[in-house]
């Protein structure tokens, strides 16, 4: 496995890993639980990317990982609007 790509939603998180040639490995959705605030959030998104170096065999010492948000990420508030 060479990357992980999440799709931070407002309702889903949809996590994939890929190769190096763009082939899809595995795939998994969960519930990102927005209304339950920030933090729960982002437990989910570590507990999604665990999952996926957990299940997709091989070496996991070179993983890019890469996270879509729709709308604006104010860094300095830790908020997406």
């Amino acid at each position: 496995m060479e990357y992980i790509g999440i799709d931070l939603g407002g309702t889903n998180l949809k996590g994939v890993a890929i190769d190096r040639k763009g082939d899809i490995l595995y795939k998994k959705n969960i519930q990102s639980r927005t209304e339950e605030g920030p933090e729960v959030v982002i437990r989910n998104i570590i507990e999604l990317i665990q999952n996926i170096t957990r299940t997709v065999k091989g070496d996991n010492k070179n993983i890019a990982i890469g996270i879509a948000a729709a709308g604006v990420v104010v860094i300095e508030n830790g908020i997406c609007k």
